[in-house]
C-alpha cells in the first residue's frame, strides 16, 4: 500500500480523498454546492 498526500491551497477545508476510482469529496466547497442545490430556485 502507498499512501500519497497533495496539498491543495485553494481549498476552503474538509478532506478529498481518492481511494481507486472511488471519490469522496468531504470539502466545505463540496458541501456548500449539495447545499445550495437543495435550496428552492
Amino acid at each position: 500500500m502507498s499512501l500519497q498526500i497533495d496539498v491543495d491551497e485553494t481549498l476552503l477545508g474538509g478532506l478529498v480523498v481518492q481511494v481507486g476510482e472511488d471519490l469522496i469529496d468531504g470539502s466545505v466547497s463540496a458541501q456548500l454546492e449539495r447545499a445550495r442545490q437543495g435550496l428552492p430556485q
